[in-house]
């Protein structure tokens, strides 16, 4: 008589990794409990659903993927920014005129969607890094372009 394979009984089942993907969602401050939805199957996890930030996908696919029992993640989520083009276009020039050693006014700042294209002149490095961390503070951003000439 031939030996017959016994299913490994040490796997976590789905269900329990389903839970603990839950959990790890929700404890994850940086995530959004509301708009990831999840599922398991072989233990493999995937994620899907809208996040407003890409850094927020990332976040979501390391909380799970080093649980106990999956096997891979599958990371659909979208990031979807939660502001109109305008709204990231004000903030931002908001942002450069609060600093005093810019004039916003030689800074074009334009949006397409997340992303934002910084163009015109300033006077120095500093002053182009500044305003592309201006452009990165600000909320609904997910990508920033800084085609910024400094001009001596």
């Amino acid at each position: 008589m031939q030996p017959h394979a016994q299913p490994r009984t040490d796997r976590a089942s789905d269900d329990y990794i389903s839970m603990k993907v839950a959990r790890a969602l929700e404890e994850n401050m940086f995530l959004p409990n509301d708009t990831i939805r999840h599922g398991v199957a072989n233990g493999w996890v995937t994620l899907t659903g809208e996040v407003e930030w890409d850094y927020q996908r990332t976040a979501a696919d390391a909380a799970v993927g080093d649980l106990p029992g999956v096997t891979g993640v599958t990371n659909t989520l979208v990031a979807k920014p939660m502001f109109t083009p305008a709204d990231v276009e004000n903030k931002i020039k908001q942002a450069l005129q609060r600093q005093a050693d810019r004039d916003a006014q030689h800074i074009e700042v334009q949006v397409n969607g997340g992303q934002v294209t910084l163009r015109g002149k300033v006077v120095s490095w500093a002053e182009r890094k500044a305003a592309q961390g201006a452009a990165w503070s600000t909320p609904g951003v997910a990508s920033v372009v800084n085609n910024l000439l400094v001009e001596a």
